[in-house]
């Protein structure tokens, strides 16, 4: 007989919001000044809120408790900066996945002058038996050489980023052009052969 577990649905017309002049929040856990008995956070999964950014604007907030923070911006893109230092830009499609300590500021700015900005802030416990007591260094990635080109544009992916495989309008461009020169040169070639 197979184990079932129960689950829990929260839908999302039923999360809380909490919203000022400069951001909308969408919750779907108990967090800040929005309770309800029901939208309890389980297991690691503590926070998972969907946030609205206005333009050129930057919000401040205070991590209270060891986490794993994720920022997964859906459309534009954030600036990230926290208190030990660290700053990163965030686009459509890539995801900020960092340890925090407690006691942690975390600044978010929108990077669009004119733009709203909308992203995904998640937040997990660690499991306590295996939580690191400082961040760990980051591993040095491995040199990766493209076959065709020679090029290592693999190696300019940061450190606590994601690529999610989705492009931009400009990189889907790019490769657009790309083809169609590669494309140009097949086609002078076989030209040339019967030239």
């Amino acid at each position: 007989m197979m184990e079932q577990s129960n689950a829990k649905i929260f839908l999302a017309k039923e999360r809380g919001k909490s919203e000022t002049g400069v951001m909308r929040s969408y919750k779907t856990f108990n967090s800040g000044n929005y309770f309800n008995e029901h939208k309890t956070a389980f297991g690691n999964l503590y926070l998972l809120n969907d946030d609205t950014l206005a333009p050129a604007e930057t919000i401040k907030m205070f991590v209270e408790e060891e986490s794993y923070i994720v920022f997964l911006p859906v459309a534009g893109g954030i600036i990230y900066s926290d208190s030990p230092g660290h700053e990163v830009t965030i686009m459509a499609g890539e995801a900020q996945i960092k340890f925090t300590l407690p006691g942690t500021i975390i600044e978010i700015k929108n990077a669009y002058e004119d733009n709203l900005v909308n992203y995904l802030h998640i937040r997990f416990r660690p499991v306590a038996e295996s939580a690191p007591a400082a961040p760990p260094p980051a591993p040095e990635p491995p040199k990766i050489q493209d076959a065709f080109s020679g090029n290592s544009h693999l190696n300019d992916i940061k450190p606590g980023q994601l690529s999610l495989g989705i492009k931009s309008p400009l990189e889907t461009k790019l490769d657009l052009r790309a083809k169609q020169k590669s494309a140009l040169r097949k086609k002078q070639k076989v030209e040339g052969l019967f030239a």
